[in-house]
């Protein structure tokens, strides 16, 4: 799942590592604000991504991606949420300190072209174009709903895997009846997220087609 990238702090993008922590706080900064739950690795993955960021050491940036996350957990302002696979822990960025907030620049728009009719517009093309909208309204409710039923359902099955977790913690003698409960609630989880995933991706291409 890709997030748009925000401008940088001018005070630490001098320093090639200042430049990753900014980059690295405008992503945490995106997925508060979506309530998208995401992994140190995707989050480095997306940061390689970065035209500023080629060349990178692909360690060094997980290992800063991992410590940070882990700083924000200490500071309650994250919340391991479940485990991707057997090993991935997935975290929810609940907030982010103020004075880690990337710096709310707007990018301004590609202009539009002007919004006066033709007066050789057919009303069959006017038609159309309304069709078109009221379909892309549709897409985008159905979407939103999408966006909404599998976060639910990725929670729900990231809390029973915990949940099972927490239990075998107890009872590891029952790890025979158990293990195979978590390990399938893990992988619903797994698989909401990554549908999840699918769904963002297409609500942030339909909102650029709609921008465009």
């Amino acid at each position: 799942m890709n997030a748009p990238h925000t401008s940088l702090h001018p005070h630490s993008s001098h320093t090639f590592s200042g430049m990753i922590a900014d980059h690295l706080n405008a992503l945490l900064a995106q997925y508060a604000q979506s309530d998208t739950p995401i992994t140190a690795c995707e989050l480095r993955d997306e940061l390689l991504q970065h035209p500023a960021l080629d060349g990178a050491d692909s360690k060094t940036v997980y290992l800063k991606v991992r410590d940070r996350l882990r700083s924000l957990t200490r500071q309650g302002l994250t919340q391991r949420v479940g485990i991707q696979g057997k090993h991935r822990p997935i975290f929810q960025i609940l907030d982010l300190p103020e004075d880690c907030l990337p710096s709310p620049e707007a990018t301004p728009l590609s202009p539009h072209h002007s919004t006066e009719t033709s007066a050789t517009t057919t009303a069959g093309s006017c038609s159309s174009a309304s069709s078109a909208r009221a379909t892309s309204r549709d897409f985008a409710e159905f979407l939103s709903q999408e966006c909404h039923r599998l976060k639910l359902d990725m929670q729900a099955a990231l809390g029973e895997a915990s949940h099972y977790a927490h239990i075998l913690s107890q009872y590891p003698d029952q790890q025979a009846l158990i293990q195979p409960l978590h390990e399938a609630a893990c992988q619903r989880g797994s698989e909401a997220k990554g549908a999840l995933d699918a769904v963002i991706t297409l609500r942030k291409q339909l909102g650029e087609e709609a921008a465009s």
